[in-house]
């Protein structure tokens, strides 16, 4: 699509090998290099979670391991979701547009309208965002929720002056493990979930890209 959007940054051989139909309109092949553009910039965003997950935290004393950790969360879930309404648009698009050119008509529609399902399937821990964002007790972080509680007591004079000598040690080794636990399990829900959604979207672009190479009319191009 670059080829096509910029020709006069290539060569010239490859510039004339442009093949472009009489339906060719430069405004929908930016449309669509743009919406898969943003898909692609997502997808590797999240791909880079499970180092936020592990290495991403400050020694600034103004923010706790676990208020660091429960950030991440929220932007994780946010960027899933956002992921999600990606793939989901340039579905929608390609859905609406193609319509003007396919002589398939309904086939396609029933096709596009079946990855749009299979998508809102995979992306199921992206629904979790709704619970955090609207304030839905339903959602609540285990490891941020025990972090939080030792680390209340721990802050609190009225509380931690009433602890036993035991029952210190016990919430500093529960307020440890619970943020290590956090990190190594969204790291490892992070990595799972990119696997899932990097296969997703590769076969979303497979399984399109006859429908779109229609649509924008154009040939594919391989620079010799």
């Amino acid at each position: 699509m670059l080829i096509y959007l910029n020709p006069e940054y290539f060569s010239p051989s490859l510039a004339d090998d442009t093949k472009k139909g009489s339906s060719f309109n430069r405004d929908i092949v930016e449309k669509y290099w743009k919406l898969l553009t943003a898909i692609d910039w997502f997808v590797k965003k999240i791909s880079k979670y499970p180092l936020y997950f592990n290495e991403f935290y400050t020694s600034n004393e103004k923010v706790s391991n676990h208020e660091a950790l429960e950030h991440h969360i929220y932007a994780y879930l946010e960027d899933m979701e956002t992921v999600k309404n990606k793939i989901v648009r340039y579905i929608t698009e390609m859905k609406n547009d193609i319509k003007k050119v396919a002589i398939n008509k309904k086939e396609v529609d029933e096709a596009l309208k079946q990855w749009v399902k299979d998508i809102s399937r995979v992306f199921g821990s992206s629904k979790l965002r709704g619970d955090l964002r609207h304030g839905n007790y339903r959602f609540v972080d285990p490891y941020i929720s025990k972090a939080y509680m030792a680390e209340t007591i721990l802050n609190q004079e009225e509380l931690f002056s009433r602890l036993t000598e035991k029952g210190v040690v016990e919430v500093k080794k529960n307020l440890t493990e619970s943020i290590e636990e956090g990190k190594n399990w969204w790291s490892e829900n992070a990595k799972y979930n990119y696997q899932q959604i990097y296969g997703l979207t590769n076969k979303v672009i497979e399984k399109t890209k006859y429908y779109l190479y229609q649509l924008l009319d154009i040939e594919v191009l391989i620079p010799k």
